[in-house]
């Protein structure tokens, strides 16, 4: 089992730690108030559980939910984690392909790789799912709602995704109303090795991917660099071309570079430097076939950890800061179809510091606290020919303490319980809570597992302060007045496995209802807090091993989103989801897999007339092989598409066809 980004020290220990964290000397009395109401409860569990047998961990270790690596079967949250191993099966070489096929998400992008592409989850706004990327939280404070664009990010040096689902602001703060999504890069060990792979195919697609990963027992160090680029087809589905333009490609390239250093100076202590890059250029549609319009967006995202045990491992801390950059320039010149020219530049940052201590009452009895405060800043401005601008430059400040308790009982009975305070420097305080439990029933190969919390979501500093004019009159305002989207969400659930694991399926029903919504005024001259939304559902799973060579899984989503003052269904969010995938290998050295993807109708905006739409169901075949011919060596290919459907996912943007693509790459 890789031990994904985790201390040396833990690994020698085997012992659970924190993998995230808060700091502000300002909250050090309300660090303090909040541990010890966290510690109510658990000295008398855990004294219960001192003399029974040490459990029996899965393999499988999961941070995100708890902040504290915990053997998946003691976590009662709704998780789904895709491994280095399952994305290099099926050959998926961008986060969106990762993600499309997770039950309780529902992936939309603007057109084919490169393209905006947004997240629902659980039926949820797609700005209200945090994002972090080894621990720093990567949403672009430049976005007007703050949604994350995940149309740019690759799959290059990702050792394992998590996607934690439901409210998890007690742990994770703002944005986390619908869950968290982690992504985890590797991490460099054993002796250096250096991994090459090169790709080609349809719709001018190539790309070229290096890493170089090693350890000492002092240093450990993982570096890559990917280059991705493609041709794509039109974004404008043809019904929508003006008839004096021609079908044109909407080209897009991506640079990503990627960087993790380790030293261990001590068995007790050790320091992380963590550094991504991304620069990426993709040609847009703004009008239909829009031959000039350009998107240039730079990322970089930076973090710097130390790591300390102390008392013989009974208290643990890690203290971190981490920093998020984006500078994006769009253009549109004029051209043949219009004479309109714009130019809008983004720059946004947000620096955050963060600490957090574990105190082992025993092994399995861990109070953890931590805090933070972080500042994010805007400089937006937009200038449009037709006389139209907008501009936005603010900042602003969060702090925040949080405590949680992980406790176990006779090895049967897991949980948590945790709160929360952020205070933001534009209004007033939030609270937030969190209960979690899961209970094993070891003899028949049942978790009865089932959580509870709240969540919220800041108002972004557009939505604060954007101003925006028409020839020098001003005809939008942000409303410094707003308040947080605010959200209470439950799910309970079980999970079964018979004949060894072999067999295992589940079901998990959910619910979330959100208040607070932000919504533009009736005028559309400024944003107020007037909606509400009730998301619910159910996502059900069944995952079998055939024989040692056999293996295949199903998920099944249904989710109801709704307005709960209107009763009109929430846009782009269907209510049937369900995707498949066998993966297969007949010969030594030989893996085949198949999977497939289908979603339901659901509810859209029709791209010219503007009008409230229904969206058709599609579904998408995909096929991946491959084949190790020499040791460390791999030549493979797949086909996308394979059927060739003709889809739109949103409405108005066209969605390539069928692609085949092959490879080789090694490692040695």
């Amino acid at each position: 089992m890789s031990n994904l980004w985790l201390p040396k020290w833990i690994v020698n220990h085997h012992a659970p730690r924190a993998a995230l964290g808060g700091f502000s000397a300002r909250f050090l009395s309300w660090g303090t108030a909040l541990a010890l109401l966290g510690g109510v409860g658990w000295t008398a569990s855990a004294a219960q559980a001192a003399d029974e047998p040490e459990a029996t961990l899965l393999d499988e270790v999961i941070v995100t939910a708890t902040r504290l690596p915990t053997s998946r079967e003691e976590v009662a949250s709704s998780i789904t984690v895709v491994t280095a191993e399952e994305i290099e099966q099926k050959q998926q070489r961008t986060i969106v392909d990762v993600l499309r096929t997770v039950p309780g998400l529902n992936v939309v992008q603007q057109g084919g790789p490169g393209n905006v592409a947004a997240v629902f989850m659980r039926g949820t706004n797609a700005n209200q799912t945090l994002v972090l990327i080894d621990g720093i939280e990567v949403n672009d404070p430049s976005s007007p709602n703050g949604a994350f664009d995940f149309g740019k990010l690759l799959t290059g040096n990702v050792e394992r995704i998590e996607i934690l689902r439901g409210p998890q602001s007690t742990l994770y703060g703002s944005d986390a109303i619908g869950g968290v999504i982690n992504v985890i890069t590797k991490k460099g060990e054993g002796a250096p090795s250096l991994t090459t792979r090169f790709e080609g195919g349809s719709f001018a697609t190539n790309s070229q991917y290096i890493a170089l990963h090693g350890a000492t027992p002092i240093v450990n160090y993982s570096a890559s660099f990917e280059r991705f680029a493609t041709d794509n087809v039109s974004i404008t589905p043809a019904d929508d071309r003006p008839p004096n333009a021609d079908d044109e490609t909407d080209p897009y390239e991506n640079f990503s570079t990627s960087i993790r250093l380790g030293l261990t100076p001590a068995d007790n202590f050790e320091l992380d430097l963590i550094a991504r890059y991304v620069d990426t250029q993709l040609d847009l549609d703004v009008s239909p076939e829009d031959p000039n319009s350009l998107s240039k967006t730079k990322g970089l995202f930076l973090r710097g950890e130390g790591d300390l045990i102390l008392f013989d491992g009974l208290f643990q801390q890690r203290l971190g800061v981490s920093y998020t950059d984006y500078d994006r320039v769009d253009t549109n010149d004029p051209d043949f179809l219009s004479s309109d020219s714009s130019r809008t530049t983004n720059d946004a940052s947000k620096l955050k510091f963060d600490w957090q201590g574990d105190v082992y009452v025993l092994d399995d009895q861990i109070v953890t606290f931590g805090l933070e405060t972080e500042e994010e800043e805007i400089d937006s401005n937009s200038q449009f020919s037709s006389g139209f601008t907008s501009a936005t430059e603010e900042k602003a400040r969060t702090d925040a303490a949080f405590v949680q308790g992980k406790f176990a009982y006779a090895d049967r009975l897991f949980g948590t319980v945790g709160v929360r305070i952020d205070d933001h420097e534009l209004f007033s305080s939030e609270e937030t809570y969190r209960i979690t439990g899961a209970y094993l029933l070891r003899e028949t190969g049942t978790k009865l597992k089932a959580t509870y919390g709240t969540g919220f979501k800041a108002p972004t500093l557009f939505q604060l302060f954007a101003v925006s004019s028409f020839f020098g009159f001003r005809i939008f305002r942000g409303n410094p007045d707003l308040q947080p989207e605010t959200s209470k969400g439950w799910d309970a659930g079980f999970e079964q496995s018979l004949f060894d694991r072999r067999l295992s399926f589940g079901a998990t029903f959910f619910r979330n209802d959100i208040e607070n919504l932000i919504e533009s005024s009736p005028d559309f001259t400024t944003l107020i807090n007037v909606g509400e939304a009730e998301t619910w559902g159910v996502e059900t799973y069944v995952a079998a091993e055939l024989d040692e060579n056999l293996t295949a899984r199903a998920d099944y989503s249904y989710i109801r989103a709704q307005d709960a003052i209107e009763g009109d269904e929430l846009l782009r969010r269907p209510k049937h989801k369900a995707s498949a995938s066998i993966v297969y290998s007949p010969l030594p050295g030989v893996h085949v897999v198949l999977d497939t993807l289908f979603v339901g109708r659901r509810a859209d905006i029709d791209a010219v007339t503007f009008a409230r739409i229904t969206d058709p169901s599609f579904s998408v075949t995909n096929l991946a092989l491959a084949y190790d011919f020499l040791d460390g060596w791999r030549l493979f290919g797949r086909i996308e598409n394979m059927f060739d459907r003709n889809y739109q996912d949103p409405d108005g943007f066209a969605q390539r066809g069928i692609g085949g693509f092959a490879g080789v790459s090694g490692t040695f």
